[in-house]
């Protein structure tokens, strides 16, 4: 890729994924540039924030999503709860 190529933005495809956090189960889908995280309960939601590395960086993850122009909504029992990444306000 030559410096003048603009960056491809990332996509994601998802049929059936399923992601094990702190042993919350979280179903994950996608439109492409969107991805949704859907965590059964609000307790499993702070038991997965909780399970994050102390010094991680703040912002660190809206940044990555940003970079490959994704956005990610945090739902809860269908409702978001959060929006991170290039669409987030």
């Amino acid at each position: 890729m030559s410096r003048t190529e603009p960056v491809v933005p990332l996509s994601v495809a998802t049929d059936d994924l399923t992601l094990t956090v702190e042993g919350v189960e979280i179903d994950v889908t996608s439109t492409g540039d969107r991805l949704f995280l859907e965590v059964p309960t609000v307790r499993g939601a702070l038991r997965v924030v909780r399970s994050l590395p102390a010094d991680s960086e703040p912002g660190g993850i809206a940044r990555f999503l940003r970079a490959g122009d994704l956005t990610t909504e945090i739902r809860v029992r269908g409702r978001t709860v959060a929006v991170l990444g290039a669409d987030a306000r």
